[in-house]
């Protein structure tokens, strides 16, 4: 065949030269015609080219079923371009939308091509625009199925042509469309595509505006469209706000008669909106209409196992809020329950912020006492409960009594019944929460909520497992102190006695993990000198606590809440009657603890008792009383604990004897029974295996001898001087140091017994040293005389004439009372030049 001329410079006769070509066996020569046609149509005026375009244009329909792809790709190419200027288009429009029918469905004759197939999708839609609703009415329905397929292709531009495609043919199509098509433009809001979000928002934004009877389809299209709000890409956000906000215009516009009232009020400023911009009138009430058809297939999604259908539910349950507004009361009680099981959902931070912020708008718009009956139940707060609850505390922006009160009881009554970090975590928050509505308010609010409060503060720093968690419900504290109008340290003095006596009903029950006894713990560890007015009722807790304590743990918490309380000066420093404290913690708490009792327990008991014993009478300035009553009850507990097979106990014990028997014998109550049994057990313990007990020993030994040892009593104190100077040549150079230094104390009480005994035992010396030394020494005491005055009364004089030293004169005076067996000793000491 021979090349055919260029067609611009042919007469139009020629024309119909390319249309005979168009069906040439050469595919090449069929693809170069169509190029030649749309060479020639253009080089042609705009009406010329209307004209000549409907003649070639049942030809270029035939091509679209060319068996080269090339071919068809070019005429379906031209089509598009031409279609729109024909003036005669109208008339071939059916066959033009039978044909592509055919190419896009799933048939024997669909188009192979994925590129022409969406060349073909484009020209769909310009046809659709060109063909009146008559002509298209008939041929709408049967396009959705090629095309619903065609949204879920692999390629993006692919879903954007088709989804483009659905939104025309159901605009120009039947009305019933929207129902069949909805959910699968529903499904591409979850597309991983922007572009092809953009067009699901772009296709619903003109049925909200253009649709007819869009009214009927309103509950359907706005999610399409309002979804988009919260999209990820700022250019999807930013056209479904500018498509939702023409929508809401245009339903003002056709609506303005019924929502005159909203029109003229409803731009009012909203005192601390929680939110950048307020939805416009139209919007609001467009939603308000739509809210009870939309609102159970939202909650339903949210509980659905897709992760993406649950994130896109939550947002458009939160526009859902957002547009309701006040509104929002009908659907509190439905929309609480399935909020609440996300809001406690950390596994899914993007849906729990969404959630929490549609509980914010929740608190801010709902009336309290509605949005307390369903956040607060009658029964303990699940975490769920409390998640919301803290979320929706966000949005309030005043509390008052008598609804602060019922939050408060709420969480003081929940307070105790979970250990669990997240709950505490949430509870605090909750407080928090309740604690800054009550201060915004400016009100004054009730002692019984501040006392609830208050407890639920105590909680947190009691049973926290974290030291953030601990340095918050301090803060706490602080802001429940500004509430009560005044200063924190007071806040114990207000309460305590409420809270301690709800405690003490508690005690029977306590356990090592026990919630009630982590607030008391916490109670008395913050309460400073604060505590004072309730001390007794503190001693009357620990006494009671101390009978049921039975582990180790239980027992160190007692101690270590106990250690800063029992300091003389402490309790001096508070406002009660300290004698009668410290007594009452004597005698009914550590000295019951003292006695023996088989058991690893009852050994804890013993030893966590010495140590608050040694506490509390380590101060000189307790009271001579106080020290005075234990001389008849404590020493045989602590001289039978001195032989403990632990060692800190044995040391402790010898700690709290020296300490008592400096203060006994400085008193003149100690009797020489008591001394000697005392002086018995010390002088037992010189063999200890432990250095630090011996050393003890030693101590209690010199603590609780008297100057003066009655006559009968010589055979004990041989007996004490032989054990005594054995352990003078002990081999522990430090230990046998501090013998001799003991030896020099006590044997001034019978100074020829003790050089007789030093004499004898000498030669046996491996270290004769200090042996030497202590004879040494007492060759400088000398005794006077031995005054005779009464078969009761005898008066010694020892003269201690050391080199450089006074000469001291000691006057011993020894009484004997045969009535009541028992000796007293007095000394007199006094300095002669």
């Amino acid at each position: 065949m021979s090349e055919h001329p260029d067609p611009a410079d042919l007469p139009r006769e020629v024309l119909m030269n390319f249309r005979r070509a168009l069906a040439d066996e050469n595919k090449f020569i069929r693809k170069a015609t169509v190029g030649k046609i749309r060479s020639y149509l253009n080089g042609l005026e705009e009406d010329a080219k209307a004209k000549e375009f409907d003649i070639v244009f049942n030809d270029l329909l035939k091509v679209f079923s060319d068996p080269s792809e090339a071919c068809r790709e070019a005429a379906v190419k031209m089509v598009i371009d031409f279609l729109p200027m024909s003036s005669s288009a109208e008339q071939h429009l059916t066959f033009i939308l039978a044909i592509i029918e055919q190419r896009i469905s799933n048939t024997d004759k669909q188009e192979p091509s994925e590129e022409v197939r969406l060349l073909l999708i484009k020209l769909l839609v310009v046809a659709i625009t060109k063909a009146s609703p008559k002509t298209f009415h008939v041929h709408s329905e049967s396009y959705l199925k090629s095309l619903k397929q065609g949204t879920a292709h692999k390629h993006s531009k692919v879903r954007v042509a088709f989804i483009s495609a659905l939104g025309v043919v159901v605009k120009y199509g039947s009305n019933n469309l929207v129902e069949k098509v909805a959910h699968i433009l529903g499904e591409r809001l979850y597309d991983s595509s922007p572009a092809v979000r953009k067009e699901v928002v772009s296709v619903g934004g003109d049925w909200l505006i253009n649709l007819n009877d869009r009214y009927s389809h309103f509950c359907r299209i706005i999610p399409l469209v309002v979804t988009g709000m919260d999209d990820e890409m700022p250019e999807v956000q930013d056209l479904a706000r500018e498509v939702w906000n023409k929508a809401g215009k245009k339903y003002e516009e056709e609506n303005e008669e019924s929502l005159k009232s909203e029109l003229d009020y409803g731009l009012i400023h909203l005192p601390d909106y929680p939110l950048e911009d307020r939805p416009g009138v139209g919007c609001r009430a467009l939603m308000q209409r739509e809210t009870s058809k939309m609102l159970p297939a939202i909650l339903h999604e949210l509980r659905d196992w897709n992760a993406g259908v649950r994130m896109q539910s939550a947002s458009l349950l939160f526009q859902v809020v957002r547009h309701l507004e006040k509104n929002i009361i009908q659907y509190l009680q439905k929309i609480w329950p399935d909020v609440g099981i996300k809001c406690a959902d950390s596994s899914e931070p993007h849906l729990k912020i969404k959630v929490e912020q549609c509980l914010l708008l929740l608190g801010y718009f709902s009336p309290i006492n509605a949005l307390l009956d369903v956040a607060l139940p009658q029964e303990e707060l699940t975490l769920c409960q409390l998640c919301c609850f803290a979320a929706t505390l966000e949005g309030l922006t005043t509390l008052e009594e008598p609804h602060l009160l019922t939050a408060c009881l709420a969480l003081s009554k929940t307070a105790n019944t979970n250990m669990d970090l997240q709950y505490q975590t949430t509870l605090l928050h909750c407080a928090k929460g309740v604690l800054e509505a009550a201060l915004r308010s400016g009100k004054m609010s009730s002692k019984e909520s501040h006392l609830a409060l208050f407890s639920v503060a105590l909680n947190l720093a009691g049973n926290s497992q974290s030291s953030e968690l601990n340095n918050n419900s301090k803060e706490l504290l602080d802001g429940i102190a500004v509430l009560s109008g005044v200063k924190p340290t007071a806040l114990n003095e207000l309460f305590g006695n409420q809270i301690l006596k709800n405690l003490q009903s508690t005690v029977s029950v306590w356990t090592e993990y026990c919630a009630f006894k982590n607030i008391f713990l916490a109670f008395v560890q913050r309460a400073g000198s604060g505590i004072g007015p309730n001390l007794p009722t503190v001693a009357e807790i620990l006494i009671a606590w101390s009978k049921v304590a039975s582990t180790g743990s239980d027992l160190a918490d007692m101690v270590r809440i106990m250690m800063p309380i029992l300091s003389w000066k402490f309790i001096e420093s508070c406002d009660c009657d300290a004698k009668s404290f410290l007594k009452s913690i004597l005698n009914n708490l550590i000295r019951p603890n003292l006695k023996w009792a088989a058991g690893r327990v009852a050994e804890v008991r013993r030893s966590q008792a010495l140590v608050l014993l040694i506490i509390a009478i380590s101060e000189p300035e307790v009271p001579d009383d106080v020290i005075a009553g234990m001389v008849a009850e404590f020493p045989p507990l602590l001289a039978i604990m001195m032989e403990e097979t632990a060692k800190d106990p044995r040391l402790d014990a010898g700690r709290a004897l020296e300490i008592l028997c400096r203060r006994w014998k400085k008193l003149g109550i100690l009797d020489n029974e008591t001394t000697f049994k005392i002086v018995k057990i010390a002088s037992e313990r010189l063999d200890d295996v432990k250095a630090e007990v011996r050393l003890q020993a030693l101590e209690v030994i010199k603590a609780a001898l008297p100057a003066l040892v009655p006559s009968d009593h010589v055979s004990q104190i041989e007996l004490l001087f032989k054990t005594a100077i054995i352990h003078l040549d002990d081999q522990d150079s430090n230990y046998s140091s501090a013998v001799l230094e003991t030896l020099k104390v006590i044997g001034q009480i019978n100074i020829p017994l003790m050089t007789k005994l030093l004499n004898i035992c000498k030669k046996r010396f491996t270290n004769q040293t200090q042996c030497d030394e202590l004879l040494h020494h007492f060759q400088n005491y000398i005794i006077c005389f031995k005054c005779f005055v009464t078969n009761n009364l005898y008066i010694h004089f020892i003269v201690s004439n050391q080199p450089g030293d006074e000469i001291n004169i000691r006057i011993f005076v020894e009484m004997q009372l045969f009535q009541a067996r028992r000796t007293t000793q007095k000394v007199i000491e006094s300095n002669v030049i």
